[in-house]
């Protein structure tokens, strides 16, 4: 339930990643009302009387506040009648020519829609026709999609109407919901690959629509220029994030070294252990319920949000960007143990799929790939950090940047932020740990 923006780099129009951000007002407890669009308000109405709601009403209010919707508005709506109600969330895409020159607004939105529409509906068949328990399904509900250009929209159950929460984006993570995320993800990448095993032609056949949405086979100059300039603005506050911590800083160092072949090869690699993956990983992707009474502050389910730049990759992404974006120091020192959690729930659903875990992504392979890709999450750490701890006022508004004429990444890697102490922190905790394990 939120809006993507992309980054430049490298690998950002070869095998580029994006971010998600949702300072939604559900953060804030504002409710302003808002209105909805002609097809918006044909796709509710055909909500409504397919759930069999008769003389209903309908509420509709702002879910994003000015300055957050980055490549999308988010609108709260209520339908009820004298005997039940639904509560839904309207993602719909931003208009803007400058900014759709800028980002890819439209596939972003074809992507998540095809996961919501193919995608997961492939994952629930294969689960009942496998009686797989352990299959992945922590997704919210989808009740309607359009795409019309400069119109796209999806209609998806509103999760927090249901007792799901959302991580307080400014705290990192404990283990108990660092925990469950890999026990997650490892039955989300489990049943991508069991649907790999079981039926490779309907997998060959949707992964052509699964490509990068950033990929492009050649760079323009003027592409590579905005690298250099994106690289430098980011790696300049990543230096200056660990200035006067030397291990941290030669970590740092190695890692541009790296980056070049990193980027340009081995992400782009797709091999025997590569899966669909959720691609945006941080800590306002995802929502939380606590239903245990006894120990309330300890998570029992979650739900993953924004599919919008879901792609096929080595599933260390997935982790490595979730493990780093939102873990804290003492959490990211307990890493063989998370991997443990991970890999029991993908052999779990795996072997509930009838296949053999030990030839479809052994631990050992796990630990190979983690060792080799971990250094992702930093790569992500250094983009989306600021992001994260920044207060709402803080960050850019994306489409005003572009009608502006300004470059969007510059716009947030040059934005200011009042916690850089708390930045400076995270990067510099990260770099170590990834120092100290090997991983550059």
């Amino acid at each position: 339930m939120t809006a993507n923006v992309f980054m430049h780099s490298r690998v950002s129009h070869r095998n580029t990643h994006c971010i998600s951000f949702n300072q939604s007002l559900v953060e804030t407890g504002v409710k302003m009302s808002a209105s909805l669009s002609d097809e918006q308000n044909k796709l509710v109405k055909k909500v409504a009387e397919s759930q069999g709601f008769k003389d209903y009403k309908i509420d509709v209010q702002a879910g994003s506040l000015k300055g957050d919707g980055y490549l999308g508005i988010i609108n709260i709506v209520k339908i009820w009648d004298n005997s039940k109600e639904l509560n839904l969330v309207i993602k719909s895409a931003l208009s803007g020519k400058q900014l759709r020159e800028q980002a890819p607004v439209r596939k972003a939105y074809e992507r998540e829609i095809y996961m919501y529409t193919t995608i997961f509906p492939e994952f629930e068949k294969l689960s009942r026709e496998r009686s797989i328990k352990n299959s992945f399904r922590e997704i919210a509900k989808c009740y309607g999609s359009f795409l019309k250009e400069y119109e796209e929209c999806l209609i998806l159950e509103n999760l927090k109407e249901i007792d799901y929460k959302l991580w307080n984006r400014k705290i990192p993570m404990n283990a108990d919901h660092v925990a469950l995320g890999f026990a997650t993800y490892g039955k989300f990448h489990g049943t991508g690959l069991a649907l790999k095993y079981l039926k490779p032609e309907l997998y060959q056949e949707m992964s052509k629509n699964l490509k990068n949405i950033f990929y492009s086979e050649e760079e323009t100059p003027e592409e590579k220029a905005k690298f250099a300039e994106s690289s430098k603005l980011m790696f300049g506050n990543g230096f200056k994030a660990v200035a006067g911590n030397a291990q941290a800083t030669q970590a740092l160092t190695r890692f541009t070294q790296q980056c070049e072949k990193f980027f340009g090869e081995d992400v782009k690699r797709i091999d025997k252990y590569s899966t669909i993956l959720h691609g945006d990983c941080w800590c306002n992707n995802m929502m939380y319920k606590y239903m245990d009474k006894t120990n309330p502050g300890k998570p029992t389910e979650m739900c993953f949000l924004d599919w919008q730049i879901a792609h096929i990759g080595s599933p260390i992404f997935d982790l490595a960007y979730f493990f780093c974006a939102n873990s804290g120091k003492e959490v990211l020192y307990d890493i063989e143990n998370f991997l443990k959690i991970y890999h029991e729930n993908l052999s779990a659903t795996i072997q509930q799929a009838g296949l053999n875990p030990e030839e479809v992504f052994s631990f050992e392979e796990l630990q190979c790939q983690w060792k080799h890709y971990a250094r992702f999450g930093l790569f992500m750490a250094l983009f989306v950090m600021r992001v994260i701890l920044s207060e709402v006022d803080e960050v850019p508004d994306l489409s005003k940047c572009a009608e502006e004429g300004k470059d969007i990444l510059q716009s947030i890697s040059s934005s200011k932020a009042s916690n850089n102490e708390e930045i400076n922190k995270r990067i510099t905790d990260i770099a170590i740990f990834m120092d100290e394990f090997g991983y550059l």
